[in-house]
């Protein structure tokens, strides 16, 4: 799964967009934007803590990471089937099961692999089954068999072994994804998803589903630590020796046993640390543990326990450990800070990655994540910039549209953003080694001021013989077929009639040309105006369930997710984009695109940070880069590595699929123009009237006609 779609989307409200746009206007004309004023730790903010500064110091801290392959067995050299990666005794160490015969009796014995040493024996004569679970060593030397507890089970067995092979105790649970940890008094620390409460309950949400026990190592009884926080789907446990921790992608948090309650102790948040290696031999194994040191350094590991084909296609032995150090630590103030603020850049695992290996390899500059402040609202956090933005102030860069909405436009009439396209020519980087949507995004007739460093792109499967040729195809023609209809169709599953409508406005300029930009006028066509409502209403999907849609929405993140919709069509069926002035494209999405503050005192090491960004080397740890070359090397690497897989992997992928993904839709991307939106919300506010009953036609487009007028008037 690509980063954008792990990332969580959340769409600001047209209002509000439209209310902070006005506010952001205010400001601007009372003629604020008087130069950036304070020095860098003034204009830093965001999850990056600033302290009083030390001699010498900085007052900025960051994490950083260091990783080390501690432990590697080969295949040949492995004693059975791996079993178990975790910390014994504080150290880091491997598990194996080797099955023997003695006597026409097959039994299993347990192997340890310590830092850089040879297996030991630590545990024989267990039964045979033993070799195909997975495995926990307690703290005093016995051996825990886990017969399910996995992903794909709903339960578990826990059977508690000595040295000798001699069964002490069995405990059961319903039980997914069960995880063990020791702590030093030796009882064990259980934690696992409630299988009989459903699997994939408390993704986002507690809901009882999230069960952490303590093990009694003697008699096998458990007691419940009862949770009253909420976690995240994908939990880890570990222990700083006296308590248990939990770690997920927002960071390292402190579990109280008395009160339940889970408090964040390192916080990812704002830093350009992540959980996630993507291109690394680590992410083919899997997390595994982890433990804190007095210092408040995080210890992790990561194993191969059971990802064996992975290992196999990285050529990385299957026996292989790695040990991974998180610290929290000062920033030198050597360099000139840069901050880049956005939404849910927590969740933007390639971003992050970039980010860190431009500050390890800069010397010059080091550039700060700012994501949304512990307690500070998107909203809040959207205002806060817009405001900064106003006044002369704000962050370096701007990351995705979230965090400016609707106001992008007026940012540029009034000069807050900078233009990138004298920084591209000095630069030498050249429009053409990129498609288009990468500097498309949002220009103002040759000025350029927006840059989207990775393709998503939206379009759509419908039957060809619905709307035929559709070179030919325009606005008119495609609403008049689809009011053919009537209302016995639904267009797409979960579409509501405001869904539809914005998908027919927000692709033109100027409203199909019921808006003149130029003149500041506004004549809402009353034929066309009531095709958009009419077909909007008849196809939403409003329970109509009994009906087929015509129309399914596709998402390409990915060189893959493009063969396997594509593998889906059948022979009657094509792809048709969204509606756009000179016709039907892909709908590029805007969630990574880049733009820079006017009032940066450091422009040119923002274009530096930026130009890493769009260089070959890493638009090619992208899904779908944007640069051409890039975007080669990535598809032909999933040819080669896929070609070795058999049939029943998957769709096959190929050249003629690459080559069909860059003609269809890398080459004939749109990105939705900017300006018209704040247009397209009024009509969508007032067309409710009319989705709800309460309004005609004509009622809703006398009221959006005025409301247009009025905001026209108001920019000129």
């Amino acid at each position: 799964m690509s980063d954008a779609e792990k990332r969580p989307v959340k769409q600001a409200r047209s209002r509000f967009t439209k209310i902070l746009s006005l506010t952001l206007s205010a400001l601007l004309s009372l003629g604020a934007l008087s130069g950036c004023g304070g020095d860098d730790q003034s204009r830093t903010s965001g999850q990056v803590e600033t302290l009083p500064e030390d001699a010498g110091g900085s007052g900025i801290y960051d994490i950083f990471t260091e990783a080390e392959q501690i432990i590697t067995v080969e295949k040949d050299d492995l004693k059975g089937n791996l079993t178990g990666v975790q910390f014994y005794q504080g150290e880091p160490v491997m598990l194996s099961a080797l099955e023997k015969s003695a006597d026409g009796k097959k039994t299993c014995d347990i192997y340890l692999y310590p830092q850089n040493g040879e297996a030991r024996l630590i545990a024989e004569g267990l039964p045979s089954d033993a070799r195909r679970g997975s495995g926990f060593l307690g703290e005093d030397g016995c051996y825990y068999y886990i017969n399910g507890g996995t992903l794909g089970s709903n339960s578990a067995v826990i059977t508690k072994y000595d040295n000798e092979g001699n069964k002490l105790f069995t405990v059961e649970r319903k039980a997914v994804n069960l995880q063990m940890c020791s702590l030093a008094d030796g009882r064990i620390v259980l934690f696992y998803r409630d299988a009989a409460k459903g699997s994939l309950a408390g993704s986002g949400s507690l809901d009882h589903n999230d069960i952490l026990e303590y093990l009694d190592t003697t008699t096998g009884a458990v007691s419940e630590i009862r949770l009253t926080d909420p976690t995240e789907y994908n939990v880890w446990l570990g222990t700083d020796g006296t308590v248990p921790y939990l770690l997920d992608s927002r960071g390292v948090s402190r579990i109280d046993p008395e009160e339940g309650t889970i408090s964040m102790q390192m916080s990812f948040s704002g830093s350009s640390y992540s959980l996630e290696r993507d291109g690394s031999a680590m992410m083919a194994g899997i997390i595994s543990g982890f433990q804190l040191r007095e210092s408040g350094d995080i210890e992790l590991l990561w194993g191969r326990r059971l990802a064996l084909p992975l290992a196999t296609s990285q050529k990385v032995p299957p026996g292989t450990v790695w040990l991974e150090a998180i610290q929290r630590k000062e920033v030198s103030r050597a360099k000139t800070f840069l901050t880049l603020r956005g939404i849910w850049l927590n969740y933007n695992t390639w971003l992050k990655q970039k980010t860190a290996e431009f500050n390890s390899s800069s010397d010059k500059y080091y550039v700060l994540i700012e994501d949304c402040d512990d307690g500070l609202s998107e909203d809040d956090h959207i205002t806060r910039t817009l405001v900064e933005l106003g006044t002369g102030k704000g962050p370096d860069i701007l990351y995705g549209r979230m965090i400016l909405g609707d106001s992008l436009y007026s940012l540029i009439e009034k000069g807050s953003l900078e233009e990138l396209s004298p920084y591209m020519k000095r630069s030498g980087i050249k429009q053409e080694d990129y498609f288009p949507m990468a500097f498309d995004s949002c220009r103002d007739g040759k000025k350029l001021y927006e840059i989207t460093v990775e393709a998503q792109i939206i379009t759509q499967m419908v039957d060809s013989s619905l709307f035929g040729d559709t070179d030919r195809m325009d606005i008119h023609s495609y609403l008049d077929t689809l009011l053919t209809l009537g209302d016995k169709a639904v267009y797409q599953d979960n579409a509501a009639a405001a869904d539809l409508l914005r998908s027919f406005l927000e692709g033109s300029e100027n409203l199909w040309g019921m808006v003149d930009w130029k003149s500041g006028a506004c004549d809402l066509d009353a034929d066309l105006f009531a095709k958009l409502l009419q077909a909007a209403k008849n196809l939403e999907d409003n329970g109509k369930k009994s009906y087929i849609p015509i129309s399914e929405k596709i998402k390409c993140s990915s060189f893959y997710s493009f063969v396997y919709r594509r593998s889906q069509m059948s022979s009657t069926q094509m792809f048709l984009g969204s509606p756009f002035d000179d016709g039907f494209h892909g709908k590029g999405t805007t969630p990574d695109t880049l733009v820079i503050n006017a009032n940066s005192p450091n422009k040119e090491g923002v274009w530096e940070f930026v130009s890493w960004l769009l260089s070959q080397e890493a638009q090619e740890t992208l899904d779908l880069p944007v640069h051409r070359a890039a975007f080669a090397a990535v598809t032909e690497a999933e040819i080669e590595e896929k070609s070795s897989l058999p049939s029943t992997a998957g769709p096959p992928v190929t050249r003629e699929a690459a080559a069909e993904l860059e003609t269809l839709l890398m080459e004939d991307v749109r990105v939705l123009p900017v300006r018209v939106q704040p247009l397209v919300d009024i009509i969508l506010e007032e067309a409710q009237d009319y989705f709800e009953g309460t309004k005609s036609i004509e009622q809703v487009r006398a009221v959006a006609k005025n409301r247009i007028q009025l905001y026209l008037d108001e920019k000129r």
